[in-house]
């Protein structure tokens, strides 16, 4: 069990610290890690789980997701 508890800390870890390297490098876009919206014919919402990316960069009118995973290797 704290082996599974400590690979969700590096994981979570691993996401902050690439979210938190855009806001300092690189200041002019912004980064972020937000819920992002269904986009779906009906309203049908209830069923669906809430998605949150791990970092979202967006300049402009241009939007990048990034999904990071952090694996551990023997």
């Amino acid at each position: 069990m704290m082996d599974f508890l400590d690979e969700q800390r590096l994981h979570h870890l691993y996401e902050k610290f690439i979210l938190e390297y855009f806001r300092k490098e690189f200041p002019q876009i912004r980064a972020s890690a937000s819920h992002i919206a269904w986009q779906l014919d009906d309203d049908i919402r209830d069923i669906l789980p809430v998605m949150r990316s791990d970092v979202m960069l967006t300049y402009g009118d241009k939007t990048l997701i990034i999904d990071a995973k952090y694996y551990h290797t023997l």
